[in-house]
């Protein structure tokens, strides 16, 4: 998960660029939460793993981190709630100290990654070079652009190195044969159509109720699900850099200096200008409209290969968008160096062959190739001036700050005060906790000093994109278990859903008895005044809203003969809500996969099931380490950022 920290090319990102050109891979995922020792909820760091601690910083690091991804991807509609609704908390933490077991296992193996080794391998990074050489200057901006050090980078490269071998130490002996990837081609390929009973947890909220004696014993037993988090309060002045921008002064050999210097910035990437005849693939997994669009990439390819205009073949068959069908494609810019070589290694005008990527078949064609140069001095003299502007006046803000710093020593006084005094306006925040901070909430340095602030203490600067922040703890409210009349409502929600989830079950388990017994799965459905649903033609491997991606309801019904009735199913909500649904299944009919296309894909999921095994293998490993290992977390940072446990 740190791999976009790392790498500075995932600082330009354009999703079309990072489809993946091969047919779908397997995905293996598992999750486990196996923790020994005793819990210290007035802990001052995250987690201690056989007695070595990761801090909270680290741990805040990580779930902003993680965070910070899940709205790229989701935007506005994912927020805190959600984040504790999937758990974030809990994954992080895991990972965290998944990672620590590993490292003190290579350890103990005598694994090694030479600082030699890192420093070969940063210098050979072209994302640090200038004119093919290493650049200090280029190395440290990069990754000051990402908020690490060199320090920091360099100890996560010689981490990631090293848990590598470990994986690869504990993996070698892992094979695959002949039927195993035949079985998963079949996994891939075979369709089913599914009728089942449904017994969801969902279905019987309305069936049961909950008293106030009810959730009153609910609470006394779960208190620490309801724990509020620590509340701040906090008063704030900003220190504008942009207002000391007019008074600097920048001559001509600060710019010639400053261009010398930085002259990697100034080095425009070789690029080329692709065009893209594109016919998706349906998402709902149907064969027949696969195969269709299949024909119809061949055909097109067929019609340029004999010289037909690719823009008159691209509009009889291209359902490319305006934004998908011609891009400019920059060296460097999608952190894919297999794919970008592919690109720059196509003719000009002369149409790639078809290749599958996720949303469908792709013909490539670069009509315009443009050489990597560099900026001349003159041309980029207004830009340097303006950040020569910026960077000097930072400085000087900066040490705005500090004065005002050394004022407030002496006595303590109100930063409201400090404000006036300086010409500056202090505002003052609401109560907050430390996931909703109405300020510096991308600053970790802010995170990681607020919990340890003292009241009317004085604290800064912070940076931020609207310049550098003094603080000042106004309030603050430790963590805190509400009684129970604050709750009660919650209570009995709880209450209320354990009781449909423990209904549903019994329900499902009845009828499973009755199964075995010789019921149909038309009397189930009838005697629970439910109905039988169909789901397909579906494959083992097709994702299905509700049930997730290779569900185990799709795995017990790859396995199944038609026309038998399966015993009960559990599936857990793949959002990690809590909700359970159970299942009777009966497979209707099959349709078996195109076995001709076998030999022209076996090679490539060889590896893909090689891969999955070794995976599975080194999970295994893991759950092993974890078993044996003595793990304390901090209870009460984990009240902040987890969702309530499901009982």
């Amino acid at each position: 998960m740190l791999k976009t920290l790392r790498n500075p090319k995932h600082v330009k990102r354009i999703m079309l660029w990072t489809l993946i050109f091969i047919i779908p891979a397997f995905v293996l995922f598992y999750g486990w939460s196996s923790i020994t020792g005793s819990n210290d909820e007035n802990a001052t760091y995250a987690t201690k793993v056989n007695g070595k601690t990761i801090s909270i910083e680290d741990y805040h690091l990580q779930y902003q981190r993680l965070l910070d991804q899940a709205r790229q991807m989701y935007g506005d509609k994912f927020n805190e709630d959600v984040a504790r609704e999937m758990n974030f908390g809990n994954q992080i933490m895991e990972e965290l100290e998944n990672r620590e077991l590993l490292l003190q296992e290579a350890k103990k193996m005598g694994i090694t990654v030479t600082d030699d080794e890192i420093n070969i391998s940063i210098r050979s990074n072209r994302s640090f070079q200038t004119a093919g050489k290493f650049d200090p200057a280029v190395y440290r901006r990069e990754l000051a652009a990402q908020r690490v050090t060199p320090e920091y980078y360099e100890n996560e490269m010689k981490n990631e190195r090293t848990l590598g071998r470990l994986q690869r130490l504990v993996t070698d002996f892992v094979k695959t044969s002949e039927p195993e990837v035949r079985e998963a081609y079949r996994k891939e390929t075979d369709q089913m159509t599914i009728e089942y009973v449904r017994f969801g947890t969902p279905d019987y909220i309305s069936k049961v109720n909950a008293t106030d004696a009810e959730a009153q014993t609910y609470y006394n037993a779960h208190k620490s699900e309801y724990q509020i988090p620590t509340l701040y309060k906090i008063s704030y002045l900003t220190v504008d850099p942009k207002a000391y921008e007019a008074g600097v002064q920048v001559t001509d050999l600060m710019i010639k200096d400053y261009y010398e210097n930085e002259i990697g910035s100034f080095v425009i990437p070789e690029r080329a200008h692709v065009r893209h005849l594109i016919i998706p693939i349906p998402q709902n997994g149907n064969p027949q409209a696969a195969q269709a669009a299949q024909q119809q990439i061949v055909e097109a390819a067929k019609k340029l290969q004999a010289g037909e205009p690719f823009d008159k073949v691209a509009k009889v068959y291209s359902k490319a968008t305006p934004e998908q069908d011609s891009q400019w494609l920059s060296r460097g810019e999608t952190g894919q160096a297999d794919f970008e070589n592919f690109i720059f290694k196509l003719a000009i005008n002369k149409p790639s062959q078809p290749i599958q990527m996720q949303d469908g078949f792709h013909i490539l064609m670069v009509d315009k190739k443009e050489i990597s140069q560099t900026r001349p001095l003159e041309s980029v003299k207004g830009e340097i001036t303006a950040k020569l502007k910026s960077l000097m006046a930072d400085t000087t803000a900066e040490a705005k700050c500090e004065e005002i710093l050394k004022q407030a020593a002496a006595n303590n006084p109100k930063i409201a005060d400090m404000a006036a005094k300086n010409g500056l306006t202090a505002l003052s925040s609401d109560w907050f906790t430390n996931k909703n901070v109405p300020i510096l909430s991308e600053n970790k340095e802010f995170s990681s000093e607020l919990i340890g602030m003292v009241k009317g203490g004085i604290y800064g600067p912070f940076r931020s994109d609207k310049g550098f922040y003094l603080v000042q703890l106004a309030d603050k409210q430790e963590s805190r278990i509400p009684p129970f009349t604050e709750v009660t409502e919650k209570a009995k929600a709880r209450v209320l859903f354990n009781k449909a989830q423990e209904s549903a079950q019994k329900a499902a388990s009845k009828a499973e008895a009755e199964v075995k017994k010789g019921m149909t799965l038309e009397q189930v459905a009838t005697d629970n005044n439910n109905k039988i649903s169909e789901l397909g033609p579906v494959t083992s491997a097709t994702e299905i809203p509700g049930l997730g991606k290779r569900s185990n309801l799709l795995t017990t019904a790859f396995y199944m003969p038609e026309g038998k009735t399966s015993g009960l199913i559990t599936v857990k909500d793949p959002m990690g809500q809590g909700f359970i649904q159970y299942f009777l299944i009966r497979v209707k009919s099959r349709i078996p996969g195109n076995e001709a296309t076998y030999l022209e894909v076996k090679d490539k999921l060889t590896q893909t099931v090689l891969k999955y095994k070794k995976q599975e293998a080194f999970t295994e490993y893991l759950r092993g380490l974890r078993k044996r290992a003595t793990i304390k977390r901090n209870q009460r940072l984990m009240a902040d950022y987890q969702a309530p446990v499901q009982s």
